[in-house]
């Protein structure tokens, strides 16, 4: 017999909300703002962003991390910060985390084909390498596609990286949040 004894939720829910406008806000705050280095290799990732054109989005976002932290008996719920993603060709996220506590997640409102897809990682990746990716045993790694309209969440200490996007004529947006 095989026990399951520890689990790590992702979340992820197709939210209908008006992509048109977060696409022309990103590019307008690329155009205004030098934007940080954090995680990114190349494209363009925002500083903190606050601006009433994100409400619909941080509504929709409150709503599915108190769905998720129903389901995963969790009590956080204040949305601490969001910012944007800009990928262009070859661009990517690197290896990272995003602190000990709290629910993280990415929104993504343009995704053309080969953009590339998030990859999360085991917390003990390192001890499975060589394990058989077809199992969710052994496998270091589980990828989800990057989807427009697709909001993903899961737990802020979870490993995560996103693939570059391959698509040599549009960009990849998404929007990614912290909540605590």
């Amino acid at each position: 017999m095989i026990r399951d004894i520890f689990k790590i939720g992702v979340y992820d829910k197709e939210i209908f909300i008006d992509n048109d406008v977060l696409i022309n806000y990103a590019n307008f705050i690329e155009k205004k703002s030098q934007g940080v280095k954090k995680t990114n290799r190349g494209g363009f990732q925002s500083n903190d962003l606050v601006d009433d054109c994100l409400n619909e989005l941080q509504n929709k976002i409150v709503e599915c991390v108190n769905d998720y932290t129903k389901q995963i008996n969790m009590n956080i719920s204040e949305l601490k910060n969001i910012w944007c993603n800009i990928n262009y060709y070859k661009d990517y996220n690197v290896l990272h985390d995003h602190g000990n506590k709290g629910i993280s997640g990415v929104y993504y409102s343009q995704t053309p084909k080969n953009c590339g897809n998030i990859i999360f990682f085991h917390p003990a990746w390192q001890l499975n390498q060589g394990g058989s990716t077809d199992s969710v045993y052994t496998s270091p790694g589980h990828w989800l596609p990057a989807k427009k309209g697709v909001l993903y969440l899961f737990p802020s200490w979870l490993l995560h990286q996103v693939e570059p996007n391959l698509n040599k004529d549009e960009k990849r947006i998404s929007y990614s949040f912290n909540v605590l």
